[in-house]
């Protein structure tokens, strides 16, 4: 037995860490997949141009008949601005401001406190920028877009009352610490336009349920047929594949590739110390071994017995090792709360 523990070891550290690549690329993956959707909110589709090169505006897509079609529960637009938010007194704040969606669910961001804006002055800012500034739900502020380069217009200048305070729980708009809403008609202003309809489209994310008696392939057939060029309705799966994929340029399994040599390499010395071990056990028992052919035992017995002691000690060992890496993510979230 104390002969085997080396060969165990060798074949547990292989096993941990072949495990553990495999469990930190899943990781890896399923962390960038919801960081790409992240602004789905709850859109389980989106429109979305196979060319992204394709200019078109909101206009263009006639979002009014799809909010029509039967199954189509919301429908919002993927833009947003700079603004800077301004408390009236001494302090001000940027923060990104989006237009609030006609369904809840389809909103990237969710609703700390107060109520999400519905008319034009109202607005709902980011729970902490909110306590920073001193600003608490019915207060009066005003937001500008002053020295924004994306908007081209200047100094556009509105009077808000600030309805809700938000969270982003799901990091959609992390790098600005969050996001704000705001009507369409505000957030057309602080564009410099007079409608949303006229914003550059570059992604409408929808919200599908299908009625009895309909599938969601047929919705989307009846969306599609109204769609100019190149658009098309895609899952949010298929959405996060394809920016995964554009992300890599073709190849998301580079990282888990590179890991996984080292395990090989690894397996490959837990290999050689087997055979060393297995090698050196046999020869210690010739005796025994002769002793049981003398008796009767086939050699396909003596065979048998040693491939099983091996194929037992393997089996053991594999299995602590997966346990091993089962357990990293625990143990490194502890490591890292303390």
């Amino acid at each position: 037995a104390k002969m085997l523990i080396p060969a165990g070891i060798a074949i547990m550290i292989g096993t941990l860490f072949i495990s553990s690549t495999f469990l930190f690329a899943n990781t890896l993956n399923d962390s960038m997949r919801t960081m790409l959707t992240a602004q789905f909110g709850d859109a389980n589709y989106a429109l979305n141009s196979d060319d992204p090169y394709t200019s078109a505006r909101v206009s263009d897509l006639h979002l009014d008949r799809i909010r029509q079609v039967d199954g189509v529960e919301g429908v919002r637009v993927d833009t947003g601005v700079t603004a800077q938010v301004n408390n009236g007194r001494d302090g001000h704040s940027s923060t990104f401001a989006i237009p609030v969606a006609d369904n809840d669910r389809l909103m990237p961001i969710s609703l700390k406190q107060g109520e999400w804006p519905d008319k034009q002055g109202e607005i709902a800012i980011p729970q902490d920028m909110a306590e920073r500034l001193g600003i608490v739900v019915g207060d009066k502020i005003t937001i500008d877009n002053a020295g924004n380069a994306v908007t081209g217009s200047s100094g556009t200048v509105l009077d808000e009352h600030v309805v809700g305070l938000t969270q982003d729980a799901r990091g959609a708009y992390s790098s600005y610490g969050g996001a704000s809403a705001l009507s369409d008609a505000d957030a057309a202003a602080m564009f410099g336009l007079d409608s949303l309809d006229d914003v550059p489209a570059s992604t409408i994310y929808l919200l599908i349920s299908s009625p009895a008696g309909t599938s969601s392939g047929q919705i989307v057939d009846s969306i599609n047929r109204d769609l100019p060029g190149k658009w098309k309705v895609i899952s949010v799966d298929a959405y996060a594949d394809a920016q995964m994929k554009a992300m890599s340029g073709g190849n998301t399994s580079i990282i888990t590739t590179f890991l996984l040599v080292f395990g090989a390499l690894a397996m490959f010395v837990a290999a050689l110390v087997i055979g060393n071990t297995f090698q050196v056990l046999v020869a210690q028992r010739r005796r025994t071994l002769a002793l049981l052919r003398t008796i009767g035992a086939q050699k396909t017995q003596l065979y048998g017995s040693v491939l099983f002691e091996a194929v037992l000690l393997g089996l053991i060992s594999s299995a602590l090792g997966m346990a091993g890496a089962s357990d990293l993510p625990e143990l490194s979230a502890g490591y890292f709360r303390e």
